[in-house]
C-alpha cells in the first residue's frame, strides 16, 4: 500500500496540486480546486493500476465519506457532497477510459 501512496502524491505533484497550508492566500484560494482535483487524481491513479476492482480502496473512501456526511458539523457534510460528487465522476471518466480501451484491444 505504502507504494500506492507514494504513486498518488507522485501523480498528485505531476498534475500541478499544491499544498494549500503552503503559500499563503493565493494557495488557499485554489484549496478547493487542488482538493477536488487530488480525489480525481487519485480515482485515476488507482484505474490505471487496476486496484478499483479490488474494492478495498472504494471501501475505505465510502467509509470516510459517510463518516464525514453523518458529522454534525456542517461543513463536513459539506466536504462529503462534494467528495462523493467528485469521487462519482471520476469513477464513471475511468470506466469510459478503460471501456475505450477495452474496445480498442479487442479491435486490435
Amino acid at each position: 500500500m505504502d507504494a500506492l501512496v507514494r504513486g498518488l502524491v507522485d501523480a498528485a505533484t505531476r498534475a500541478g496540486l499544491a499544498d494549500p497550508f503552503k503559500g499563503g492566500r493565493k494557495a488557499g484560494r485554489t484549496a478547493h480546486a487542488a482538493y477536488l482535483s487530488l480525489w480525481g487524481a487519485a480515482v485515476a491513479e488507482l484505474a490505471s493500476r487496476s486496484r478499483l476492482g479490488d474494492g478495498h480502496a472504494v471501501d475505505k473512501a465510502t467509509a470516510a465519506l459517510l463518516g464525514l456526511s453523518a458529522s454534525v458539523v456542517r461543513p463536513f457534510r459539506i466536504v462529503a457532497t462534494e467528495t462523493a460528487a467528485r469521487v462519482g465522476t471520476a469513477l464513471v471518466e475511468a470506466g469510459t477510459f478503460l471501456g475505450a480501451a477495452r474496445e480498442r484491444a479487442e479491435v486490435q
